[in-house]
């Protein structure tokens, strides 16, 4: 089993349990970032091209996840010490890894589907209002 085949697994299962148990908001809003992330992780193993509208959809998703992120660790300071790197210990730690991974998937493949594309400057000016709402560039997520 690969890399991608692992972390589709990991999501679906954590989907699963997600879906099983009552949820919040954010655990609603993590559902939906999920299905994208399983969605682009299973258009990856299968080879299939991006459109522009999937684009869209991840550049999005890339932002949903981390203003998430960021809502899910302000003024939680155990969340805040987690590292993806590290090995979950609790489930909001697990859904801060699942985060972590989907938007470094999401901007990875934002990355190589803009080189597909000639970049409209429709594109341009939504990564400049993604990069200005993060705050961030998206290359620290790496």
């Amino acid at each position: 089993m690969n890399s991608l085949q692992t972390q589709l697994c990991a999501s679906r299962g954590f989907t699963g349990y997600l879906a099983a148990n009552p949820i919040d908001d954010i655990d609603a809003s993590l559902l939906g970032i999920l299905n994208s992330y399983e969605c682009e992780l299973e258009r990856q193993l299968a080879c299939h091209p991006g459109t522009r509208d999937w684009f869209a959809i991840l550049a999005l998703a890339a932002m949903e996840a981390k203003l998430l992120h960021d809502e899910m660790v302000d003024g939680n300071s155990a969340l805040a010490a987690f590292r993806p790197e590290n090995e979950p210990t609790s489930i909001e730690q697990m859904k801060l890894r699942l985060l972590a991974d989907a938007i470094k998937l999401f901007q990875k493949s934002c990355a190589e589907l803009s080189t597909q594309f000639e970049t409209p400057k429709a594109v341009v000016e939504i990564n400049t209002l993604i990069e200005r709402v993060l705050s961030i560039p998206f290359q620290e997520y790496r």
